[in-house]
């Protein structure tokens, strides 16, 4: 994280200005490691990670006072000794060898550190493969977005597209707000960019200054917020230019399965209160199967009166829909599947 991307931020429970108090380590003009003030408390920055959260923050801070930057990581990552012995042989690891995260053994070591079972590995580390994943393009079809445009990005997980986005508009500013460490921690690792990167709650509060956020995307984050209303809120009436644009995708309506018990589901009529203005909503499986046809916004769209659906995705405000959807034509070739049609 720069000074300058820092200076992007505010905090989200008192809505000041962060300044950096203390450079532990750095990277040229990158901080890795470092703590940050506000008017309301001290929160430090880990591996160029913004920690926000206040469960455990004035630990890590003071291990980095201590400069004892290793065991602030490992505070951050909530690692026990036998893990911590584990994270430093992963780390060597990928420092030397350079290596995917969907190599065999990252695999072996990722699934071990955070006790990951495989379903949930290959949601993380697969996702990218299925159709579903190129909907955060989306925005694009719509918003003309310039230099020093700012594009937050809630519940960002660990893969993504923010190289391929920034190739596309290369001054774009892109905020990766994601509430797990570890999903933050990994995608910094093996997905690098000039992003800024912020370990939070997004229904905290505002992360940014009022007005000055140009798109916000939730790409099948929003199920998993208990605070969905105030995040909607937040994101629609207070960070968004008069202008801007929010995109959400994978909002479940119904469950079909007990797999689902982190899910909050959202019927469209909630989420249409939840929002200061109207709202278009899509069904997401035709939206998917006609990413490349003419017209896949308007067939794909849905009456307020519709049946529930499983997976819908929403679009505020209400636009005119274009002919056709702009996807990177590269990764639109490459996407074959189409997660859980099954069960449609």
């Amino acid at each position: 994280m720069t000074k300058e991307q820092l200076s992007l931020t505010i905090c989200p429970y008192c809505n000041s200005k962060f300044s950096l108090n203390k450079i532990y380590k750095k990277n040229k003009n990158q901080v890795d490691y470092g703590t940050v003030s506000c008017h309301c408390d001290e929160f430090p920055i880990i591996f160029g990670i913004l920690y926000l959260h206040k469960n455990n923050h004035k630990k890590i801070v003071y291990q980095l006072k201590k400069n004892q930057l290793s065991k602030a990581l490992y505070s951050s990552l909530n690692l026990g000794k036998l893990k911590t012995f584990c994270f430093i042989i992963f780390t060597h690891f990928n420092r030397f060898f350079r290596v995917p995260p969907n190599n065999f053994i990252n695999s072996i070591f990722i699934k071990l550190l955070w006790n990951m079972p495989q379903s949930q590995y290959k949601y993380y580390f697969f996702r990218h493969q299925e159709i579903e994943s190129l909907l955060f393009f989306l925005p694009l079809t719509f918003s003309q977005l310039k230099p020093n445009s700012l594009w937050l990005d809630v519940g960002s997980g660990i893969s993504n597209y923010y190289s391929k986005l920034q190739h596309l508009h290369p001054k774009l500013t892109i905020v990766s707000l994601e509430m797990y460490f570890q999903n933050i921690f990994l995608s910094k690792l093996f997905f690098p960019k000039n992003v800024i990167y912020l370990c939070s709650d997004f229904s905290y509060g505002p992360h940014l200054p009022s007005k000055k956020v140009d798109v916000v995307t939730f790409i099948d984050s929003l199920p998993f917020m208990k605070n969905q209303r105030v995040s909607l809120e937040i994101a629609s009436q207070n960070l968004l230019k008069t202008k801007g644009l929010l995109f959400a995708s994978s909002l479940v309506e119904r469950l079909h399965t007990s797999d689902y018990s982190n899910t909050f589901p959202l019927s469209q009529n909630q989420i249409r209160k939840f929002l200061p203005s109207s709202c278009q909503i899509f069904d997401e499986i035709i939206l998917c199967q006609q990413l490349s046809h003419p017209q896949a916004l308007q067939n794909s769209l849905l009456a307020p009166t519709s049946t529930p659906k499983f997976r819908y995705s929403l679009l505020w405000p209400s636009q005119a829909l274009p002919s056709k959807i702009f996807i990177p034509p590269s990764l639109l070739q490459k996407k074959h599947t189409l997660w859980q049609n099954d069960l449609y």
